[in-house]
């Protein structure tokens, strides 16, 4: 790794959270995720994650998952269920957090009140 590609991944990072996800398609958020122009990043390694995206009942019955969590103090969001309406909230809700965490140039105050204005 270059000194470039860790100044990219620096910025990544701050402009980005990179979401896990366990027991929802992939398929499903991409679009979604694209649509609402969140910053948000699907990873298929949880060791890249800054949160993770599941189904309560999931993260109920999978202990490894509940320890890297808690290991990494990364943020657990859980749905009831896979449906878009949900997913859409805990996508929102993860999108307003990380805006609030990240420094603000004129484009992120622009995408923090465009993403802040839209109703659950």
């Amino acid at each position: 790794m270059t000194k470039n590609d860790s100044a990219l991944g620096l910025e990544l990072k701050q402009k980005f959270t990179f979401l896990y996800i366990y027991g929802v398609k992939f398929q499903d958020l991409k679009p979604l995720i694209k649509t609402l122009q969140l910053p948000i990043i699907l990873t298929k390694e949880i060791q890249y994650a800054d949160a993770v995206l599941t189904l309560s009942s999931l993260i109920k019955a999978n202990r490894k998952l509940k320890q890297v969590s808690q290991a990494k103090k990364l943020t657990v969001y859980t749905i009831q269920t896979p449906s878009l309406v949900m997913i859409t909230k805990a996508l929102r809700s993860l999108a307003k957090i990380h805006l609030t965490q990240i420094s603000h140039s004129q484009n992120d105050v622009d995408l923090t009140a465009n993403i802040l204005s839209q109703d659950f």
